[in-house]
Order: C-alpha cells, then structure tokens, then sequence
C-alpha cells in the first residue's frame, strides 16, 4: 500500500531537519569570525578558540564537571 503524500511528507520532513540543523551550522561558521560581534562576517579567524584556555571561568566549569 503505497501512501498518497509521500512526496508532500518528505518535504515537510526534509523543511523540519533545515529548521532545526541550520541555526547550529550558523553558530559553527560564527565561531570563526573575527569581530566580537556576530553581526556580520568580517574574516576567518581562530582568534576566540585560541583565547579559550586562558579563560580560568572556563577552566573551574570544566573541571568541577570532571
């Protein structure tokens, strides 16, 4: 028995996973800007990952998980 929206169901399925997996992609390509703020990409850079573990906030949160 073959279903009659199967073409309208994988649409709409396919519209939920761009919903959901675009503002995670969107927050990844961000991550490698160079401006503070993320308005508007000004460059590539790995400026913020190479901050990160001088940041001695981040080290306590890090490690009263572990």
């Amino acid at each position: 028995m073959k279903k009659k929206n199967s073409k309208l169901s994988g649409f709409y399925l396919g519209l939920i996973f761009v919903l959901m997996y675009l503002p995670i992609a969107v927050v990844i390509v961000f991550s490698f800007n160079e401006s503070k703020l993320p308005v508007r990409f000004t460059g590539f850079s790995l400026k913020w990952y190479q901050e990160l573990p001088c940041w001695k906030r981040w080290e306590t949160a890090f490690f009263w998980v572990w």
